[in-house]
């Protein structure tokens, strides 16, 4: 046995655990829409769990904090997992309030946990919960936006759909794009000069041979050899800022489509719209469960309003009305909460107390 300083290799290499195997497991269990009630028949089973770490890495260099074996599995340390409920996170809390039929283990450590749950819920749940939801509100306007984009089969624009000339009546103004569609105008005779101190506002010419025209790899293109004298057609205004943003958009709106997992986009019945509805439906889901938190006093892992949740999962509800019935229903929990007899926040030197309790228990410091 090889021996560095005064300890063995074997108990080095030991010090590396980074398995589930390799420490206390305090508690497992099915979460996610199989927990909720809202899974389908192509969902996914997911698993999260509670340990303990053993000596040496809580004593050692590295203390672990979580352990992923795969995509579907996650399992925090006794001490993660408690900092993470006293900040009211919700998956955490959900574990606390797991239905029995998906709990797949559980100890003594847990059950001691589970009896003061409802220690853990606080005020801090409305900014943890409902906060969580408001996003998914903003998320769902954004998405709108980039779905009514799809439908109009959005392409890139040229930068003459953002130039304008003045029209000479009633001070209007016409499309360049629109200027060039007649028979007698030739855009590959036109030229462009600066109107000085005017940004974005040019002069126009029709200068009678080729010229290329007045863009250059989607900008604007000043020609330096236009004619003396030579009278310009008309002033040209180049709107750059709509120009610059249109071509922003186009590219947020090719990664999106690149990026999005078109399984969650599900068509509003009726509406010509297109929601991610997994997401609208744990918005719908948070904000029933605060509201539970509030009132009650307690979490309901176990939705009873599946049918609801899974017609919005499934787009039989008009995404205006979820949202507009979202954002009031956060006012009506913003006010509950700040009226009500919940405490501000988690008793940290109690939540302390117990992880010491477990660590000496188990560890035998």
């Amino acid at each position: 046995m090889k021996y560095i300083g005064t300890l063995k290799l074997e108990t080095i290499t030991k010090m590396n655990m980074n398995t589930i195997e390799d420490h206390k497991l305090l508690f497992k269990a099915v979460v996610g829409s199989r927990s909720y009630g809202t899974n389908g028949p192509n969902s996914d089973t997911d698993y999260k769990g509670i340990f303990l770490a053993n000596k040496n890495c809580v004593l050692g260099l590295d203390p672990i904090e979580q352990i992923c074996p795969n995509k579907d599995e996650t399992y925090y340390e006794l001490g993660r997992y408690l900092n993470l409920l006293c900040s009211a996170n919700p998956t955490m809390l959900e574990l606390l309030y797991s239905p029995e039929d998906c709990i797949l283990e559980t100890s003594d450590e847990y059950n001691t946990l589970r009896a003061l749950r409802q220690h853990f819920l606080t005020k801090k749940c409305y900014n943890s919960f409902a906060g969580y939801a408001h996003a998914q509100i903003q998320k769902a306007k954004g998405l709108n936006k980039k779905m009514n984009w799809e439908n109009e089969m959005i392409v890139r624009k040229s930068p003459s759909e953002f130039c304008w000339m003045p029209t000479g009546e009633n001070n209007g103004s016409v499309k360049y794009s629109d200027y060039i569609k007649s028979p007698k105008v030739n855009q590959s005779h036109h030229a462009l000069s600066k109107v000085d101190h005017m940004t974005d506002c040019y002069y126009l010419y029709d200068v009678g041979r080729y010229t290329g025209g007045i863009f250059s790899e989607d900008m604007i293109r000043v020609s330096p050899n236009i004619q003396k004298g030579l009278e310009p057609i008309s002033l040209l205004y180049f709107n750059s800022k709509e120009y610059s943003k249109h071509c922003k958009d186009y590219v947020s709106y090719q990664t999106w489509l690149k990026e999005r997992n078109t399984q969650r986009y599900v068509d509003v019945e009726g509406h010509g719209q297109k929601i991610d509805g997994k997401n609208l439906m744990h918005c719908r889901r948070l904000i029933d469960t605060a509201f539970e938190i509030v009132r009650d006093r307690t979490i309901s892992v176990k939705r009873p309003n599946v049918q609801e949740l899974l017609d919005i999962r499934y787009g039989k509800v008009c995404l205006e009305d979820i949202i507009e019935k979202s954002e009031e229903d956060l006012e009506k929990l913003k006010e509950e909460f700040d009226n009500s007899s919940l405490p501000n926040k988690v008793d940290r030197k109690m939540v302390n107390d117990i992880l010491i309790s477990i660590r000496e228990e188990n560890l035998k410091l």
